[in-house]
């Protein structure tokens, strides 16, 4: 049995497909890898040092690696949250970015696209966000904001965590001027960006949630407010959104605004469209299985285009601890009876000689 677990393990990206072998488009899709650091080390005295940040850390480059070794994408996008932790200092962020970079070695050393969304935990919300913490992200992992055509589509990379308010008006000015420009858009807009649009309660595992500071800056959201969500769906009127920030993941269908300059319908998962299709990506961390999205395009013979997204999970990290140290008690037992064997034979041995 335990042989049939590894085996599944080593290839469980077999299990994970395009649904279009002849797609002009296939990415994947990232959620919140939220790299920890020392101070997990320090809640965790009772394990040797940084034995978590690894452990995880190759967790997160055998998923991703896996993926991209065998399904060959031709983009990655990780949807923010890339570190744990705004706060930290610029030692520890670096040393962060070298394992992020040990983590998907594979996709960098390729040349593939690879899109890195800002997230709350990455340079803080509206009210936290200052000019340092940004300008250290984008020296890492590039700009907050810009647009990237490909396959025929616009994808633009948003840093959504400043446009309902924001300590830093210059910075603030930057995310709006970059939306605006989005409006002006010709091609099929893919918006990539951290924070899920505004639902109604009870869609999906977060409810509408904005907390202010004594300032009135936001100091926590889990949606953008509902004045943002209608300004992009009307405005912008994109084709498909994708975020991260809620960990658990989210599918969901925004009807298009009475004004919005898009009226078409389009396909995906084989399905007829009219609106705006968001999916909130599962994370990729342990606690979540590992999970990836998959994306894809493809163009019809007939004109226009066709979408498809699946998630791929592996195994939660929980559940590997438990087999691998279930598979290390039984190779203790294993070594302990041979040795036992061993040592009859040789007192066997001893009382033949003995006269």
């Amino acid at each position: 049995m335990l042989v049939v677990i590894y085996i599944y393990l080593l290839d469980y990206s077999l299990f994970c497909g395009w649904q279009f072998s002849d797609g002009s488009l296939h990415a994947l899709m990232v959620g919140d890898p939220q790299l920890e650091g020392h101070a997990r080390t320090q809640r965790e005295p009772y394990l040797p040092d940084n034995f978590s940040n690894g452990y995880n850390d190759y967790y997160v480059r055998f998923v991703v690696g896996s993926l991209f070794r065998r399904l060959r994408p031709n983009m990655v996008v990780v949807l923010g949250d890339i570190l744990s932790s705004q706060w930290i200092g610029d030692d520890e962020f670096w040393w962060r970015v070298e394992r992020y970079r040990w983590i998907f070695q594979e996709v960098i050393s390729s040349g593939v696209l690879l899109v890195n969304v800002t997230g709350n935990h990455d340079i803080g919300y509206g009210g936290e966000m200052e000019e340092h913490m940004v300008k250290r992200f984008e020296e890492a992992f590039g700009p907050v904001n810009r647009n990237y055509p490909l396959a025929g589509h616009t994808f633009s990379n948003l840093n959504s965590l400043n446009l309902d308010s924001s300590l830093n008006e210059v910075l603030q000015g930057k995310s709006r001027a970059h939306l605006v420009s989005m409006t002006e858009l010709e091609d099929p807009v893919i918006l990539l960006t951290h924070l899920p649009m505004h639902k109604p309660p009870g869609c999906c595992s977060d409810s509408p949630h904005i907390q202010h500071n004594w300032r009135g800056h936001v100091e926590y959201q889990n949606f953008l407010s509902e004045n943002e969500t209608k300004f992009i769906l009307e405005n912008v009127c994109p084709y498909l959104i994708f975020t991260g920030h809620d960990h658990v993941g989210c599918d969901y269908l925004h009807a298009l605004p009475v004004n919005s300059k898009r009226k078409d319908v389009f396909l995906e998962n084989g399905r007829s469209v009219e609106g705006v299709s968001e999916h909130t990506v599962r994370s990729v961390m342990g606690e979540y299985s590992g999970n990836v999205g998959l994306f894809e395009i493809r163009k019809k013979s007939s004109g226009g285009y066709e979408y498809a997204f699946s998630n791929c999970s592996f195994v939660k990290l929980q559940y590997l601890s438990v087999l691998f140290i279930t598979t290390l008690v039984w190779i203790c037992i294993g070594l302990l009876i041979s040795i036992f064997k061993l040592c009859l034979r040789c007192i066997k041995k001893q009382k033949q000689k003995i006269p």
